[in-house]
């Protein structure tokens, strides 16, 4: 199934991304490992053992660590949260 990435929060302290996701009626959270960043409206699709591509382009793998039904609140308690970081993407490969 193709997910498009709805809100996207990189959270410095675990070097992971926190993403909104959406596809048809499903809307979800997950965390992810990224070698690259990931923006609002990219695809993310399925490629094997919770493995995804974004935009379909093999240089940028994404690995799922969790994943659960959206919840407005805690997103949002995230977004505080992580608001007064400063961004700094990960150069660790996705495993």
């Amino acid at each position: 199934m193709e997910w498009i990435v709805c809100d996207v929060i990189y959270i410095v302290k675990k070097d992971i991304y926190l993403i909104k996701l959406h596809a048809g009626p499903l809307n979800m959270m997950a965390e992810v490992v990224s070698t690259s960043p990931i923006y609002k409206d990219d695809r993310l699709y399925p490629i094997q053992d919770a493995k995804y591509l974004v935009n379909k382009n093999e240089s940028r793998p994404v690995k799922v660590i969790c994943a659960s039904e959206y919840s407005a609140s805690h997103w949002l308690s995230q977004k505080r949260i992580c608001s007064h970081q400063l961004r700094q993407p990960s150069l660790l490969p996705a495993t």
